[in-house]
């Protein structure tokens, strides 16, 4: 089997040594053969429980993060190009301007959601392992950054169609399998990666991450307590946000908290 892997990973690579190493250099054919790859592995995973952390995650981690970054990359670059920067604002009137994505989402969404489920499904595994898996640890160290830094590409989807709400869902599945399989340290680091996306001037991207970081405390409770801190401390700050979407959500989280640990936040947030 893992030759057979390695193969189908050096075909999808092409001439580069990683999947979609070189944004720049990335044609059609490269990201179809990606997504004919990672299809083949998120396959694999679902058929050959243990599979993944046996075999799978530490022949492609490095892939999936570079797919990944390329897919982030190139949809920023679609945003430069269609919306000159002088144009972007935040204000939410404004908000039709900067949904340039929904219509140009070939071939960055494709790849990213392929990636993102491939990975919530490997980590799925390795969250009945423990925390003291080193292949999920490395794992997660090298997906960490790339996974939350898709939080960016909200600012430039149409709010209410299937791209947005179907990145939104896979991305909070991948993030909390991988806050599952962590120890301590990486828990903390998770909670602290998303939450600092709140301070995003762009209202969507506050209120995806939100939702990210809600979705890891309503899934895995307790076992997501020792990041209590940081949450109240960027929750705190969002109590009085100008959208009241983001207000509703603070507020659901709270509770959501509140339920897990059986204490009031009421005079944490207030500090």
């Amino acid at each position: 089997v893992k030759t057979r892997v390695a193969k189908v990973l050096d075909w999808a690579r092409g001439k580069q040594d990683k999947l979609l190493a070189r944004p720049e250099d990335v044609l059609h054919e490269d990201a179809s053969k990606t997504l004919a790859a990672v299809s083949a592995l998120t396959t694999l995973t679902v058929e050959a429980d243990g599979l993944a952390e046996e075999l799978l995650m530490p022949l492609t981690t490095k892939d999936i993060s570079s797919a990944l970054k390329t897919s982030h990359s190139v949809a920023l670059r679609i945003t430069r190009e269609k919306l000159p920067r002088k144009r972007r604002r935040t204000l939410s009137g404004a908000r039709t301007e900067k949904e340039v994505l929904s219509s140009e989402s070939w071939w960055w969404y494709d790849v990213a959601m392929a990636c993102l489920n491939y990975l919530s499904l490997s980590f799925k595994q390795g969250s009945n392992i423990g925390p003291e898996g080193k292949v999920w640890a490395e794992s997660f160290e090298e997906l960490l950054e790339p996974c939350v830094a898709m939080l960016d590409v909200f600012e430039f989807l149409a709010v209410d169609d299937a791209i947005c709400s179907s990145l939104s869902q896979v991305l909070q599945s991948a993030l909390v399998a991988m806050t599952a399989s962590s120890a301590e340290d990486g828990v903390k680091r998770m909670m602290q990666a998303v939450l600092e996306k709140t301070r995003s001037e762009d209202a969507e991207v506050v209120l995806v991450a939100l939702r990210c970081a809600h979705r890891i405390w309503s899934d895995l409770g307790i076992q997501v307590v020792m990041s209590l801190s940081e949450v109240v401390m960027y929750t705190s700050e969002l109590q009085d946000h100008e959208d009241s979407r983001v207000e509703t959500e603070v507020k659901a989280m709270v509770r959501t908290i509140e339920d897990c640990t059986g204490e009031s936040l009421h005079d944490a947030m207030k500090t």
